[in-house]
């Protein structure tokens, strides 16, 4: 009897997928986690190959086996069991019941380990939107560790990844120091030595994250940015919506954000001192590193002034092939301008009023003459060389501009500034006095008092918190006369709210505001007018005065508004125009390491695009508001 082909084919079929069913097994066995103290199972070779280079997950952890989504999960659609979590989630929190959410939470986890957005978005919204539905400030505290500890068991999953560590240095500054409770959370966190011990396995706990006063959440925020550093310098690229200049900003800034709690809590003396040194050589050596931008090349914040200087001269030697001819060319254009410009330019600098000096910097930008122009008068003969000259000159002044385009977006120049002037003894002195100020204030303690003893007839004075205003308004205004660069920053903000406080005083003791008022000139010269101006106008229900439009202060080859001197040496750039004295204590440019713990940049493209988590710009963030963010979609895969 004949066999049918057909009958044998099945045969040969059958034994060829149990024949590959061996090496599939070896190959794809899962890993097994061990019970009751045994070791378990490391799984085939895929299994064994992501667990050691941190691939992907190597089981789908400790989820009920009896759940619905574990069910959903194992039939392949992990995605809609993601989606049930999800959404059941959000109606606990809705119910407040945080027990069933805590549980939800970690269903969702173990489905989604290698997503980074899943520990982002559920540890924000335990510490920021889950912690507010307590009254408690010490059951807010212990729902914002919570959020933290939940953030801190993603790093086992994501070893290969930054965006964990940037995210914790993030919740450690911010919703610490920045939130209502700040003052309360900053004083328990220094106390929590329990939670200490456990930061210990993840950060240094030691001297560098504490001041005289404990352990300061600013500087454990610090650490973990400077982890994120090295996952860098360990190869882990930069995605190209993180730009170097904003990743490597964060952990220098952390000692400022230290620096300015400790003024406020304590009365500033030799740790807050101690601090803004710190800060300051964080700072310049974030200056010093070369960074790579958005146009492929690479730059340092503290090269403004080598770069400026090396324009000058490029322009120096592209003028000598036609003498005068700029000079001819700018007076042209400044006999075009108005009047009032035209004077305003020819005033020495120090004689300029605030008016005047933005007509001075705005008349320097409109004559300022292109050097392609001076080309146009340059010897046949010598034109090829000129134009040499000129391309050398334009990839300079191109250079300049960015320089300060990064600078600007960091407000580099004020924090560096600020950070040094908040070391001298005069700007502690001012500092404490203001502290002592607001403590006689609450105190009842307006003005100087005077008691005469009854006994011996000596007299005895209590000075109160008028005359300690007046103290530090007067060693402000040393500090702004020395520090220019502070004058349009943050301190002068801080400086009028100061000056408000201290008006009130005076309402309550029905004494005028003193004109002239010892720090007039600052507010003058960011618009407002004196102080006394400024009360006249509210009495007559007017706003403040409309400041004077913005105006470029980077022109990428500017002429100096003072000329070389004799002996052909280059100016420093003009402070108007965005210079620093030459006598600034820069670290020499070099090849900078950072914040300290630095390292080779790693790689990525440097785009510019910030990223959601970071702040464009350099003024200290208000607290997060405590509104639910926008969750994830989509599975997420495998994260890697």
């Amino acid at each position: 009897m004949t066999q049918n082909p057909t009958f044998w084919r099945k045969v040969v079929y059958v034994s060829l997928i149990g024949l590959l069913a061996i090496p599939l097994s070896l190959l794809g066995r899962p890993a097994v986690k061990g019970t009751g103290g045994g070791s378990g199972n490391e799984g085939g070779v895929l299994a064994r190959t992501r667990t050691e280079h941190d691939l992907s997950q190597s089981s789908l952890g400790e989820i009920d086996p009896a759940s619905e989504t574990m069910k959903l999960a194992s039939l392949g659609m992990k995605g809609i069991a993601v989606m049930i979590l999800w959404d059941q989630a959000n109606t606990f929190k809705d119910e407040e019941n945080w027990e069933a959410f805590s549980a939800t939470v970690n269903q969702i986890i173990k489905l989604q380990p290698n997503f980074i957005e899943v520990w982002e978005y559920q540890a924000h919204n335990i510490s920021y939107n889950v912690s507010v539905e307590f009254d408690d400030y010490q059951g807010r505290y212990d729902w914002v560790k919570k959020g933290f500890e939940f953030l801190t068991k993603g790093l086992a999953y994501n070893r290969r990844s930054y965006d964990l560590l940037r995210s914790l240095g993030m919740f450690f500054g911010m919703k610490i120091a920045r939130s209502d409770e700040s003052l309360q959370f900053r004083n328990m966190f220094r106390k929590d030595v329990d939670y200490h011990e456990e930061l210990a396995t993840h950060v240094p706990m030691d001297d560098r994250v504490t001041t005289p006063y404990g352990v300061d959440n600013w500087l454990v925020a610090r650490q973990w940015f400077l982890q994120a550093e090295n996952k860098v310098r360990e190869g882990v690229p930069l995605s190209t919506n993180t730009s170097h200049l904003m990743f490597y900003r964060e952990a220098p800034s952390q000692f400022r954000n230290a620096a300015m709690d400790l003024e406020k809590e304590f009365r500033p003396e030799e740790p807050a001192r101690r601090t803004w040194e710190e800060a300051f050589d964080a700072w310049n050596a974030y200056g010093n590193r070369s960074l790579k931008t958005s146009w492929e090349t690479q730059l340092r914040l503290n090269d403004k002034q080598v770069t400026y200087e090396k324009v000058m001269q490029l322009q120096r030697d592209l003028d000598a092939f036609a003498p005068g001819e700029r000079e001819r060319l700018a007076a042209a254009l400044l006999a075009e301008l108005p009047p009032e410009n035209q004077a305003a330019f020819a005033k020495p600098a120090a004689e300029r009023t605030p008016e005047e000096l933005f007509l001075a910097v705005d008349t320097a930008a409109r004559i300022r003459v292109e050097d392609s122009l001076i080309l146009e008068a340059v010897p046949a003969e010598q034109y090829d060389e000129a134009y040499r000259v000129l391309r050398q000159l334009q990839a300079a002044a191109t250079e300049l501009q960015r320089i300060e385009q990064y600078r600007s977006t960091v407000n580099y120049l004020y924090w560096l500034k600020r950070s040094q002037a908040e070391q001298t003894p005069t700007n502690l002195q001012a500092r404490a006095a203001i502290y002592d100020a607001q403590a006689l204030i609450q105190k009842g303690v307006l003005t100087t008092t005077e008691e005469v003893d009854p006994i011996t007839g000596e007299t005895t004075s209590t000075v109160g918190g008028r005359e300690k205003y007046e103290e530090a308004f007067a060693l402000w205004a040393e500090i702004m006369r020395e520090y220019p660069e502070l004058v349009d920053g943050i301190a002068a903000d801080e400086l009028k709210e100061l000056t408000d406080e201290y008006r009130k005083v005076l309402d309550l003791l029905g004494e005028p505001f003193p004109d002239p008022f010892a720090l007039d000139f600052v507010f003058a010269r960011i618009g407002l007018g004196s102080v006394a101006e400024q009360l006249e106008r509210l009495e007559q229900g007017e706003g403040p005065p409309t400041a004077p439009p913005a105006i470029d202060l980077t022109p990428p080859t500017a002429i100096p508004l003072e000329p070389p001197g004799p002996d052909g040496t280059i100016p420093p750039l003009p402070p108007e125009l965005g210079g620093e004295p030459t006598t600034e204590p820069m670290t020499p440019a070099g090849d900078g390491d950072g914040a300290g713990e630095g390292g080779s940049e790693g790689s990525g493209n440097g785009s510019e695009t910030s990223s959601p988590r970071e702040t464009p710009s350099e003024t200290p963030a208000p607290a997060t508001p405590e509104t639910p963010p926008t969750a994830p979609t989509g599975n997420g895969g495998s994260g890697n």
